[in-house]
């Protein structure tokens, strides 16, 4: 049995909700999916702006270190990268392109010292790099170098993505509740239509079924003034019960 032939024999109830299910599943996923794509080229970007803004406040604190040739106080600013965790190592150069400090995360083990070369951030590998030149009264005075890793990228990313999961499970299960909530489609029973049908009722005369009638019109008033397709069949069964011609 193919699938069409499967829809072809569902009842309308459920082909309502195959498709009221499929259209919100669709514009889910797709948004879902847009966000995700979104998030995978924009926190690259956001990490390269942090690391590249890390960098210029770093050498800025580095100009009276660098323009004194004090070393320790370049090495002490480096080691207080320590408390950015995304940090793997850096490098602190003086003028004339010689390192003159170096911090290295303890589980950075291919670290190593980079020759110097022109401002710039990119990736390599799993690992996102960046030079920028420190400037004092806009002459250069030497030069920072800082590498970090992606691993709080790549935990945003996910994080990202689990929150739009469960986004998209919780939607598409309230969809399939208010798709599966009973509906009660019956109109109002029109008061005027009733009352002809009573009349015609009383004015017939029979006794069982005015009875009948009574107890239809009992019924119609328990539900509120709703159920047109029960009252039309209660008074169909009455008409039978009693015996009499249809109404014209």
């Amino acid at each position: 049995m193919t699938l069409i032939t499967a829809y072809r024999n569902l009842s309308v109830k459920y082909k309502l909700q195959l498709i009221i299910m499929a259209t919100v599943s669709v514009a889910l996923l797709a948004s879902c999916g847009a966000i995700l794509t979104y998030a995978y080229f924009e926190l690259p970007d956001d990490s390269r702006h942090d690391l590249t803004t890390l960098a210029v406040v770093y050498g800025a604190n580095a100009t009276a270190a660098l323009t004194f040739g004090d070393h320790h106080a370049a090495g002490e600013l480096l080691a207080s990268l320590s408390t950015q965790r995304q940090i793997v190592s850096a490098v602190m150069y003086s003028a004339d392109a010689v390192a003159v400090a170096h911090y290295r995360r303890s589980d950075a083990v291919n670290s190593i010292i980079p020759q110097i070369r022109a401002d710039g951030t990119w990736f390599e590998a799993d690992r996102l790099k960046v030079f920028q030149q420190i400037l004092l009264d806009k002459q250069p005075i030497g030069a920072i170098f800082l590498e970090a890793d992606l691993a709080d990228t790549d935990r945003r990313l996910r994080h990202s993505g689990a929150v739009l999961l469960a986004t998209l499970f919780c939607t598409s299960g309230l969809a399939f509740l208010l798709a599966s909530r009973p509906r009660n489609s019956s109109r109002r029973e029109s008061p005027m239509v009733v009352g002809r049908s009573l009349l015609c009722v009383r004015t017939l005369g029979c006794g069982e079924l005015q009875d009948h009638a009574a107890s239809a019109s009992q019924n119609l008033a328990n539900k509120g003034g709703r159920g047109k397709t029960t009252v039309a069949l209660n008074l169909a069964v009455c008409f039978a019960k009693a015996g009499c011609r249809t109404l014209a």
